[in-house]
């Protein structure tokens, strides 16, 4: 599991549910006009991103889905306003949150609002041979400073690896911002009896709080 004090060269630090560690990579934010063409076309012509259904088992899908679910709080100084624009904000956003990725194979957007999405794409090789990431989000509910709720997917080489629902409660606590973030998951396509995977989904999730409590102590 990656350890959570871990930082990238340039102060931020590294850290995405992949289920194989974490790797940080610059990123580029575009413009919301075009994202939603972009995301049709992410969706239709590239098949990394569109698996089939046949494709979310190790074998055809012919393993049981593994279901779970965790709450992961976090207390930060900054206010509720300060912190949810860290998740609305593609500046902010991007200083926390990666998919890893080879520099210049990478993509990523945010349509922040409620039917919205997020998209990121990479391509790594941690041992050698590359593979193909893909995350993408969907926003369901959105209470500005109190609450988002989404749910999302990680696609590993075309496959559909989990999917999740999550919520980020943002409640003030005295000056500050007491977070709770709570993530139902489904793994469809596992390692074994999957618990290295929750293990590290788990571990990446507490890597990327570890990242927002930095950006918001920066001035």
């Amino acid at each position: 599991m990656p350890d959570p004090r871990q930082q990238s060269e340039d102060g931020e630090f590294e850290g995405i549910p992949t289920g194989r560690g974490a790797v940080t990579w610059p990123t580029a934010s575009p413009a919301r006009a075009g994202a939603r063409r972009r995301h049709d076309e992410v969706m239709s012509l590239d098949p990394s991103l569109d698996p089939q259904a046949g494709t979310t088992g190790p074998a055809g899908g012919d393993r049981q889905v593994l279901h779970g679910s965790f709450t992961l709080p976090l207390d930060l100084a900054a206010p509720p306003d300060r912190v949810f624009a860290a998740f609305s904000e593609p500046s902010l956003r991007t200083r926390w949150f990666r998919v890893p990725s080879e520099p210049g194979a990478s993509h990523y957007e945010l349509d922040f609002r409620v039917g919205g999405h997020e998209i990121a794409e990479g391509a790594f090789a941690p041992s050698g041979v590359r593979e193909q990431v893909g995350y993408r989000s969907r926003f369901l509910d959105i209470v500005p400073d109190e609450r988002i709720v989404f749910s999302y997917e990680v696609i590993l080489d075309g496959r559909r690896r989990w999917v999740s629902l999550v919520t980020v409660e943002l409640a003030p606590d005295g000056g500050g911002t007491h977070i709770s973030r709570t993530e139902q998951y489904a793994f469809l396509a596992r390692t074994g009896d999957g618990q290295q995977d929750v293990a590290h989904l788990k571990g990446s999730i507490r890597l990327q709080l570890n990242g927002l409590a930095y950006v918001m102590k920066a001035p």
